[in-house]
């Protein structure tokens, strides 16, 4: 436990567990090949929806971390659970085991260039027959008088 306010730690539990005992933990995620990745290059952008995924494994056998390639990975591809390799001895503790981990995707400063260009500008006159803000105005006081 962490203090609140301080992020001391106020209190830690250590189990003592065999040698042949199996663990679920939370084992981190650490992504390579980040310049063998044509996505990035080209200059897009790494999402990362986990940092780290739950695994079963034996209590001698706990892996520090989980290493995810981007080798080969273009803007729009996304890398799964069920594609990386993980440890002998480890599996997903997790009953969907192909979610989504990360994806290449452009940036969003692209995306929205490319969403201003496919809209019409603002401010053209609506068809024929409808008011506009000025003449609406005027009939208004027309009405009135």
């Amino acid at each position: 436990q962490y203090h609140p306010v301080t992020d001391e730690p106020l209190h830690i539990d250590f189990l003592r567990v065999n040698k042949g005992t199996q663990l679920t933990i939370m084992v981190p995620l650490k992504f390579i090949d980040e310049e063998e990745c044509p996505g990035l290059k080209k200059g897009g952008v790494l999402n990362i929806v986990a940092h780290e995924i739950e695994l079963s494994c034996q209590a001698d056998a706990i892996p520090e971390c989980i290493e995810v390639s981007l080798e080969g990975k273009e803007v729009g591809d996304s890398i799964h659970f069920g594609s990386i390799k993980l440890p002998a001895g480890a599996s997903a503790s997790h009953e969907d085991a192909d979610f989504t981990i990360a994806a290449v995707t452009a940036p969003s400063a692209l995306k929205s260039k490319e969403d201003a260009e496919g809209e019409t500008p603002e401010g053209e006159e609506g068809e024929e027959g409808e008011a506009t803000e000025g003449e609406e105005g005027e009939a208004t006081e027309e009405a009135a008088k």
